[in-house]
């Protein structure tokens, strides 16, 4: 980061959470400081739920794998579908037929080479071994090896329809291309809430909401653990040159993060609290995994913006004093 940009950071950082201070035991106290409220420039954009096409052997495959597993729906060509935000649900329609056999939440995109992708998923790609799965992409594209590059939509939270849906009973059209978009309301979604999910985050009276946050935490711990803050901070930048992500308003109180914001702010605040002189321990997840809340410091319900610098990491006593009482 610049050192603008670290020297804008130290502002806010000063004016907001330099309110707050702990008195002798410990406990927060919020001093005589009230952000005054700006004008609400809440930034949505368009993102669709998508279908796609896949063969019956890859649906078989998938039926027998464990609840939770990420599910490798990989494309021939690295052509990234680039209107689909985390959380959203990604259909799988049947190759060669109009039927709609159920979906998955999309989690992230990436490329690779086919051995990469069958070293990382194994039978989470559809097939049992990596030579199969050359086969498979052959079918698609000639001359297919383990050395291609391909894509892959990694999913979770696998459901499906029994039977299978119509596309023209929905008013969808058959594929042409690998992938599309539906655009406007989802005219699958009423199928959708029939379901008996499998992931219990979704049975609450806004599903789609609270599976976007969990799908980006998840997202968040897995680059955190995965990448150095050079190599986040690397891939932030690449991700700033094809435009900045906007932020969607998922509910009433909820928005849709960047999960490498989120990772960026842990690492690079040692997963500590920000706030100066913080008697608070870190906590531990049951799983061991420190664990810090990170908070907008330029409200995005007012505008704020999701970047690294209008970011800090803040333990839970701070950022509920932090924020304040709910409205």
């Amino acid at each position: 980061m610049g050192v603008g940009l670290e020297a804008a950071r130290a502002t806010l950082l000063a004016d907001n959470l330099g309110a707050l201070r702990c008195d002798g035991y410990g406990a927060p106290r919020r001093a005589r400081y009230q952000r005054q409220p700006t004008f609400d420039r809440q930034k949505q954009f368009q993102m669709a739920a998508v279908y796609a096409a896949t063969s019956p052997e890859w649906l078989r495959t998938i039926r027998t794998l464990p609840v939770g597993t990420e599910l490798a729906f990989w494309q021939p060509t690295p052509a990234e579908p680039r209107r689909i935000a985390i959380g959203e649900r990604w259909y799988f329609k049947e190759r060669g037929r109009p039927l709609i056999h159920g979906f998955g939440l999309f989690q992230r995109w990436e490329t690779g080479s086919l051995a990469e992708l069958f070293q990382r998923y194994g039978s989470a790609t559809g097939y049992q071994t990596a030579n199969e799965l050359a086969l498979g992409i052959q079918v698609l594209r000639e001359g297919a090896n383990l050395a291609t590059t391909v894509g892959n939509v990694v999913l979770v939270s696998f459901n499906e329809f029994d039977p299978p849906r119509s596309l023209a009973a929905f008013g969808l059209e058959d594929l042409s291309v690998r992938f599309r978009y539906i655009d406007g309301p989802d005219p699958l979604a009423s199928e959708v809430s029939t379901l008996p999910y499998l992931d219990p985050r979704l049975t609450s009276s806004a599903p789609d909401a609270m599976a976007i946050e969990a799908a980006v935490e998840n997202e968040a711990g897995r680059l955190a653990a995965e990448l150095t803050l050079d190599e986040l901070l690397a891939r932030y930048a690449e991700q700033l040159a094809r435009g900045r992500p906007t932020t969607r308003h998922l509910s009433s109180r909820t928005y849709e993060r960047n999960p490498l914001v989120i990772a960026i702010a842990r690492l690079r605040a040692g997963t500590r609290c920000e706030v100066r002189d913080c008697p608070h321990p870190i906590f531990v997840t049951p799983d061991g995994v420190p664990y810090i809340e990170v908070h907008h410091i330029d409200p995005l319900a007012d505008g704020g913006e999701d970047t690294i610098e209008n970011v800090a990491c803040v333990c839970p006593a701070h950022h509920r004093e932090v924020r304040g009482p709910p409205s």
